[in-house]
């Protein structure tokens, strides 16, 4: 889940992740929804988590159907390691305050 929220949150930031994935957010989602498909097996969330990783799927195929270009500029290390340390801070603060009061279930 480390993984999804630091894919989810380079996106949009300027690193260098978009030199080597062409659609980090579509990715993450992926993950996101991956990995919560295998923890959770009931019917709703296979039906959640299903439709969320069918479409992100979708996302990344439609778009390089479409011709999507992976970016060429080279931003300086310290933008990556200030998008690290972001999406650290903000899946910490998911995990240990938000997960549990909006979903109902705790991580840790």
């Amino acid at each position: 889940m480390p993984l999804s929220f630091y894919l989810f949150a380079a996106a949009d930031m300027k690193s260098n992740i978009k030199r080597f994935f062409r659609h980090p957010m579509l990715l993450g989602v992926t993950l996101w929804s991956g990995t919560h498909l295998l923890a959770n097996g009931d019917l709703a969330a296979i039906l959640l988590f299903g439709s969320f990783c069918a479409f992100s799927l979708f996302g990344i195929f439609s778009a390089n159907m479409r011709g999507a270009a992976k970016q060429e500029k080279v931003y300086p290390f310290t933008r990556d390691a200030v998008t690290v340390l972001a999406s650290l801070v903000a899946y910490g603060i998911f995990v240990l305050y938000i997960h549990p009061h909006l979903i109902g279930a705790p991580i840790i």
